[in-house]
């Protein structure tokens, strides 16, 4: 199992009996990016929302985030009292990473940059938040298939699209039961489902 791989890696992780928000961070994909504002945002909203909850946040990035937004997440959670987790992907690699948060988390918040990652997040069982990455230039937001598979998942009740700074309270609403996902039973019907949409 990948959380106990994880906890072996991580023993201090063990016992805890805290909420758990699992941060999932890609990066640059065809049409989209993740903007160091928008992981800015994120860290503000994260950092205030696990104050107000004593929550623990278990963060990994992906081989695809850009150096500047690791060294940005390093800065603001290092050493954050509530972080007891942060894998930055191209200078630590645990395979585990991914599957191991999600068994730990209460809670995901995954960036939409990688159809797989929230296809993945969305089956776990897990309530699944998805933020929506900034477009590259010249690109619409219909013409985005990321936009598309986000909007579909969130209107079938898979995942809850957030605004960035409107995460934090979305997260403090799962904790205190008012908001839930449904789970996605079989992780082939995403991929048909993903398919049709692209």
């Amino acid at each position: 199992d990948q959380s106990e791989r994880l906890l072996n890696h991580f023993s201090h992780l063990k016992n805890s009996h805290r909420f758990t928000i699992g941060v999932l961070l890609g990066g640059d994909a065809e049409d989209v990016f993740i903007s160091e504002e928008q992981v800015r945002i994120l860290c503000h909203q994260l950092k205030e929302v696990s104050r107000a909850l004593k929550a623990n946040i278990l963060l990994t990035t992906s081989r695809r985030t850009p150096e500047k937004i690791e060294h940005l997440l390093h800065r603001e959670l290092k050493k954050f009292e509530y972080c007891p987790l942060l894998i930055l992907a191209n200078q630590e690699n645990y395979p585990e990473a991914v599957g191991g948060i999600m068994g730990l988390a209460d809670v995901i918040i995954t960036s939409g940059d990688s159809i797989s990652m929230m296809s993945e997040a969305a089956s776990s069982g897990k309530t699944t938040l998805v933020f929506l990455p900034e477009l590259k230039a010249g690109r619409t937001r219909d013409s985005v298939k990321h936009v598309r598979v986000v909007n579909s998942l969130h209107q079938r009740g898979f995942i809850v699209s957030v605004d960035l700074k409107h995460s934090g309270q979305v997260l403090y609403d799962v904790a205190k039961g008012k908001v839930k996902t449904k789970t996605i039973d079989d992780a082939e019907n995403v991929y048909q489902a993903v398919r049709k949409l692209i």
